[in-house]
């Protein structure tokens, strides 16, 4: 059995950020689940995505929030 030191429990606590994370979305969640996601993110950070978003991204029923608040400066 391979041994995954991360430990992935679904919920808006949990999540991973590290390159070609978005390819692994199917590993966790169905089309079904993604269809209901919440796209949380800022202008920067979407601006720089956007050649790497997944198809995800833009199922029927996704909703999109551009956060405009301050998160840090680093």
């Amino acid at each position: 059995m391979p041994h995954n030191p991360i430990r992935v429990v679904v919920g808006p606590a949990n999540y991973f950020s590290h390159p070609g994370s978005f390819n692994h979305l199917h590993d966790f969640f169905t089309d079904e689940q993604l269809s209901r996601a919440v796209w949380i993110y800022g202008e920067r950070a979407i601006a720089a995505a956007q050649t790497k978003l997944p198809p995800a991204f833009e199922l029927p029923g996704v909703k999109h929030i551009l956060f405009r608040g301050h998160c840090s400066e680093s």
